[in-house]
């Protein structure tokens, strides 16, 4: 197989499918994003990525016996060896499909299938905000809040490809339920709604004057709450120092049992950038053990294309085709 060949990328979502044409290096040519419509079903959600693929292909003067490898990413509990999401509270319906399998007989190409941080993990492992590192932590900030673990140089996957669950992490015993059979979750307290939640509850809480009082219920978001921190309100900013020092109690355990160079975190939520990440450092350095509190906490790099390269990448090397670090 040569050193440089073309590949392609298919990133699996509740709301939309992206799909992307890279080099066997992880450079994206292209990419197009469109609705998931999850509701109508895998199937018709198959034909659309295959129709989507080929498209983009032909646009750039590619033809299906083009493509050395594609690589799957999907939210979800997955199956990489036999290429199978078997659990996805976010695509029901679509568990045990051959999803993968349907895409790489369209193109005659080798495909590999993973969970969609653990590919993100990988991507920025690779290229983005975790190069160099032989032991990294990544989390995705969103509505829930994933994992992915590198492990002296590998991606870690645990016995039953479940692992990395890190949004699960118990910060309270007797905090909330979460959406998980457990409770106090730190998914549960940082996730987006949650933190919207906390944003309408300091409202209530007082008269204090803030921006988001002229916004209705609904349009409290993270990224409402960043802009109103941004333009100086208080008690937005407030709202993210309580998340960031939750976030912060969270990786102190992490980092003492994992003990990674580096943590890297993405996602949306994220992007509430150094209000987030500033308060979480703090509190990792107070209260992690001695030689874990040296553990840099970065954002990602990669932004939406991550899951897309991370996910390539584990295909071209699944497939004999690049060389390195082994998935």
């Amino acid at each position: 197989m040569p050193l440089r060949f073309r590949t392609a990328g298919v990133d699996v979502g509740g709301t939309n499918l992206k799909v992307a044409l890279l080099w066997s290096d992880g450079t994206v040519i292209a990419a197009r994003q469109i609705p998931t419509h999850a509701e109508a079903g895998p199937e018709q959600g198959c034909r659309r990525i295959i129709e989507t693929l080929q498209a983009l292909a032909q646009e750039h003067g590619h033809g299906a016996e083009d493509l050395g490898a594609i690589g799957v990413d999907s939210a979800g509990l997955v199956d990489h060896e036999h290429n199978l999401v078997l659990d996805s509270p976010n695509l029901r319906g679509w568990e045990r499909f051959p999803l993968a399998e349907r895409i790489g007989a369209a193109f005659g190409a080798p495909v590999q299938l993973e969970n969609d941080v653990n590919a993100m993990a990988y991507g920025e492992w690779r290229l983005g905000a975790g190069r160099g590192t032989r032991h990294m932590l990544c989390l995705a900030l969103g509505t829930g809040v994933g994992g992915g673990l590198i492990l002296d140089g590998r991606l870690y996957r645990g016995a039953h490809g479940a692992a990395a669950e890190l949004g699960h992490t118990t910060l309270d015993l007797h905090g909330p339920q979460c959406s998980c059979p457990n409770v106090g979750c730190l998914e549960r307290h940082i996730g987006a709604e949650y933190i919207a939640t906390r944003a309408r509850e300091k409202l209530a809480a007082s008269e204090r004057p803030s921006r988001l009082r002229d916004l209705p219920a609904a349009a409290i978001t993270p990224r409402s709450i960043s802009e109103a921190a941004a333009g100086g309100d208080e008690l937005a900013a407030e709202v993210w120092t309580e998340v960031g020092t939750l976030l912060g109690q969270g990786l102190v355990s992490l980092v003492n049992i994992f003990d990674p160079e580096r943590v890297v975190i993405g996602g949306g939520v994220a992007k509430a950038g150094e209000r987030l990440f500033e308060p979480a450092r703090r509190v990792v350095r107070a209260r992690a053990m001695s030689l874990a509190a040296r553990t840099e906490i970065v954002p990602a790099a990669l932004g939406d294309d991550a899951g897309l390269v991370g996910a390539t990448l584990l295909a071209v090397e699944r497939a004999g085709g690049a060389a390195g670090a082994t998935p």
